[in-house]
Parts: C-alpha cells; structure tokens; sequence
C-alpha cells in the first residue's frame, strides 16, 4: 500500500476514535440548561413559566465532590391545572439530578419539593430545569480546597464577610508572615484543610490546617510574594470561593 494513503488511513481512524472517546466521556452526564422530563396523568405549569423560577427555595449545602443528602431539596411554586399522578426530573447536570413523583388531588397554586441525589462532579455555577419545559434555577457548588474538611466561605460567591487584612502591601517589597488576611467560614465537615488564593499582581495567600469542630471559624491566609505595581486586587480563596481587595 502506498505510504502516504497508509498515513491518511491512520490519522483518520485515530480522529475517530478520539471522537467515539469523546462523546462516551460526555454521557455522563448534560450540559447545563438541559432540560428535564416528566409524566403522570396531572397537568401543571412551573411559576415563571420557561424563564427563572419564581419563588424557588434552595436548602441544603452544594460542595463539589460531596454526595447530596435529604437535606439537598428544591421548593418550586405551581399551579395545578388538573389533579392527578406527576413525576418531575431535571436532567443530570454536574452529576446531579433533582425529582419528584407523587398525586396532586387538587387544583390551583402549590409547591413542590424536588429531592437532590448525585456527587457534584466540579465547582461552579450549574443551571437545572425541572421538566421538559419548566423553568430554570441555579445551583452554585462551592469547592473548598484539599483535604477532607466540608466548608463554605461566608461572603461567597461575592465579597467575603468582614475580612480582617494585616501588614503592609508595597510595591517591590517581598509579604511576611505579618501580612495576612482572616477570612469566615462554615465548618460543616471537620477535617484537615488546605486554600489557597488566585495570584493576581505576584501575589498568593495560602492557609492549611485542622478544623476539629463544625460551625463557624476562621481561617488566617498569609501572603506570599512580591507586589509588581501599584493598585488594588482582588483574590479568591478556593474556587467560587469569596472575595477580597487588597491595596498596594
């Protein structure tokens, strides 16, 4: 066989299979904005229709790699239209799904409660919609660094509770252990930890230990490196974690 038609052959069985690869790793799971499914005999509408959900009540806490648990539920308002059997499902967004199923015996406005179950498979904000074509709420799963302790940032996704910042930020001026910045937390797994910030302007502030209890604690992040210029910055322990400034 010619040589340049072997090469071809082979480069385009190697595309192939890189594909065939690539949609298996997918199935696992949708993409976000996918919608759900559903069935029974009832007929309902979701409030707010095809857009955000009106309404809806998030409980439970969303860490990424953490399994979900009865206390992981939505609260959706409704309206029955006709009474009877329903199931409800999101699709499988991040390794999560979240159902329903039971009987509507009557008509007009109700809520609903989808139970949570599934391991989120990374941090980051994911979309879910209950039904084939219901409306859409958000889920923000938090990452909390290494180690095995569960904990949340107070303040996050945005700027952190009453961050407590220490030291002198100059410019060309290497940080030391006095230059730090104490940040809130919710211990809801104790356990070692290990955070570290973005570096942003040559700068990185990194924290590790032990939580013994749950509840809330602090944690002490030291700055390390070197400013490069003037300005303020902003770092974020973990990933979706909170947010602070710093000045130089």
């Amino acid at each position: 066989m010619n040589r340049n038609l072997l090469s071809a052959l082979l480069f385009l069985f190697g595309i192939l299979l890189l594909t065939a690869c690539q949609k298996e790793l997918n199935f696992s799971y949708s993409n976000s904005n996918t919608a759900g499914s559903n069935g029974g005999t009832a007929q309902f509408k979701f409030a707010g229709g095809t857009n955000s959900c009106s309404g809806v009540i998030v409980n439970g806490t969303y860490n990424n790699g953490t399994a979900l648990n009865d206390k992981n539920t939505i609260q959706l308002k409704i309206t029955v239209d006709s009474v009877g059997t329903y199931t409800i499902a999101t699709a499988n967004i991040n390794g999560v799904i979240f159902s329903s199923s039971g009987e509507f015996t009557a008509s007009g406005a109700q809520t609903i409660i989808l139970k949570g179950s599934g391991t989120p498979a990374a941090a980051g904000n994911f979309n879910f919609i209950p039904g084939a074509s219901g409306c859409v709420f958000p889920i923000n799963f938090t990452a909390t660094g290494t180690g095995n302790a569960q904990f949340t940032l107070n303040g996050s996704p945005d700027s952190c509770l009453t961050p407590i910042v220490s030291g002198e930020y100059k410019v060309g001026t290497a940080l030391n252990g006095a230059d730090s910045v104490v940040v809130k937390v919710t211990v809801i797994t104790p356990g070692s930890y290990s955070l570290s910030t973005n570096t942003n302007n040559g700068i990185i502030f990194l924290s590790s230990g032990t939580f013994s209890t749950s509840g809330q604690h602090t944690i002490t992040l030291t700055g390390a490196g070197k400013p490069l210029s003037a300005g303020s910055f902003t770092f974020t322990p973990g990933t979706n974690g909170c947010k602070f400034a710093i000045g130089f």
